[in-house]
C-alpha cells in the first residue's frame, strides 16, 4: 500500500512538472517584441527592467552623410515591435519653428534620396503612441537631448507644447523612478536638455537626466556614474553609464562586457551603449559588436539595465528582454503584428540593398584611402 502511494505521488509530481514545464514553454512562445513588457511583473521599478534600447534612434536614414550617420536600419515602429523599448531621440530646434530629430550635423530623413523631408518630433512621437494604442501593457523610455545648437530650454519648451501636451495622457513626467503598472501605454520622458523653472516642475519636467556623461574618450573602459535630482537639488536616484563611442570593435566589445558582468545596481538607471565608430563606421562597428553579443551568455535574473544598440536586430532585442527574472509571471497578452512600410516593398528592398553596396564601397574608401 505504501509502495502504490508512493507511485501514485511520483507520477502526480511528474504530471505537475509537465504541464508546470508546458505551460511556461507556452507563455515563452507567445511572447515576442511587441507584448514582452505585458509579462513583466507590474510592481517592477523601471530601472529593474532589462530592456534592448537603441543608439540615435532616428537614424535611419541620416542625409547627407548616410554612409557615416546611419545608426539603424529600421524604422521607430520596426524597432518597438522588434521589442525595443528604450530610445536616444536627439533633436535640434530648426529656425525656432521645427523640432527635427538629427545626428550630430546631419538630419535623420522620413525616408532615403535628396528630397526626403526631415523626421520631425511629433512624427516620431505619433509613431510611438500608435504602438502603445495597439500594446497598451508595453511602456517606451524616451530619451530627449540635444544634438545640433544651444537652445535646450527653447528646445524643451517646444517638445512639450507640440509633443507632450497635446497627448498628455500617453505620457509619463515626473521625476521619479516609477515601477511599471504606473507606466503602461506610456512614454517616459527622459530629459537631458534643462528646463525653465518658472514653468516647470517636478511633475512635469520629466526624470531629470540633465547630468548626462559625454563620454569622449578612448579609454577601454570608461564608466561614468551621475546623480538623478529634483528640480530642487537633492538627488534621488543615479545613472550609470558606459559610453565609450570613439572605439570600436574588440576595444568595444572588451568595454561593453565589462560593463554587462559588473555587480550593477537595480536602482540606477543602467545604460550600456554598444556603439562606436571604429572600424571607420557605427555600420562597420556594428558588424563586430552584434554577433559577439547575439553570442554572449546573458544570465536570466542579472541585472543588467538598458542596451542600446546600433542596427538592433529583433534576436539581439530579445536574447535581452528574456533575461528578466519576472518574464513568466504573467500570461503574455496578445501579440500586434507590425505592418511594414512601403520601404520594405519589392522595389524599396531592391533600392534598399543598392544603397548597401554603396555605402560599404564608399565607406571601404573613406577607411583605407
Amino acid at each position: 500500500m505504501k509502495r502504490l502511494l508512493t507511485l501514485i505521488m511520483c507520477a502526480l509530481l511528474t504530471c505537475g512538472a509537465t504541464v508546470s514545464a508546458s505551460a511556461q514553454e507556452k507563455i515563452q512562445s507567445d511572447i515576442n517584441g511587441s507584448n514582452w513588457m505585458s509579462t513583466v511583473n507590474g510592481t517592477t521599478p523601471i530601472t529593474a527592467i532589462n530592456m534592448p534600447g537603441t543608439h540615435d534612434s532616428a537614424s535611419r536614414y541620416a542625409l547627407p552623410f548616410n554612409m557615416i550617420s546611419r545608426t539603424q536600419s529600421k524604422s521607430i515602429s520596426g524597432q518597438l515591435y522588434s521589442g525595443v523599448r528604450y530610445f536616444d531621440m536627439r533633436f535640434e530646434l530648426l529656425d525656432g519653428e521645427k523640432l527635427i530629430a538629427v545626428h550630430s550635423i546631419t538630419n535623420c530623413k522620413r525616408s532615403f534620396g535628396f528630397f526626403a523631408k526631415n523626421l520631425t518630433a511629433e512624427e516620431i512621437v505619433d509613431s510611438c503612441i500608435d504602438f502603445l494604442k495597439a500594446n497598451p501593457k508595453e511602456t517606451i523610455l524616451f530619451q530627449v537631448r540635444e544634438d545640433d545648437g544651444d537652445v535646450g530650454v527653447e528646445l524643451f519648451n517646444y517638445f512639450y507644447e507640440n509633443c507632450i501636451k497635446k497627448n498628455s495622457d500617453y505620457w509619463y513626467t515626473e521625476n521619479r523612478v516609477p515601477i511599471l503598472d504606473e507606466v503602461r501605454g506610456k512614454l517616459v520622458l527622459l530629459r537631458v536638455v534643462d528646463v525653465d523653472t518658472y514653468k516647470f516642475d517636478d511633475s512635469n519636467s520629466g526624470i531629470n537626466f540633465s547630468r548626462y556623461p559625454y563620454i569622449g574618450g578612448t579609454e577601454t573602459i570608461d564608466f561614468r556614474r551621475r546623480d538623478i535630482k529634483k528640480l530642487s537639488g537633492e538627488t534621488y536616484a543615479q545613472m550609470y553609464v558606459q559610453d565609450s563611442y570613439k572605439i570600436g570593435g574588440d576595444a568595444k566589445w572588451e568595454a561593453v562586457t565589462t560593463f554587462l558582468e559588473s555587480d550593477l545596481n537595480p536602482s540606477d538607471f543602467n545604460i550600456c551603449l554598444t556603439s562606436g565608430t571604429e572600424p571607420s563606421t557605427p555600420f562597420f562597428n556594428a558588424k563586430v559588436i552584434n554577433p559577439k553579443l547575439s553570442k554572449y551568455e546573458f544570465k536570466t535574473g542579472k541585472t543588467y539595465g538598458i542596451i542600446a544598440m546600433d542596427f538592433a536586430a529583433e534576436e539581439l532585442c530579445e536574447k535581452i528582454y528574456m533575461t528578466n527574472e519576472s518574464i513568466m509571471t504573467n500570461t503574455p497578452e496578445k501579440a500586434t503584428e507590425y505592418d511594414n512600410d512601403s520601404a520594405y516593398a519589392l522595389f524599396g528592398r531592391t533600392l534598399m540593398l543598392l544603397r548597401s553596396a554603396v555605402e560599404l564601397l564608399l565607406s571601404l574608401f573613406t577607411r583605407f584611402v
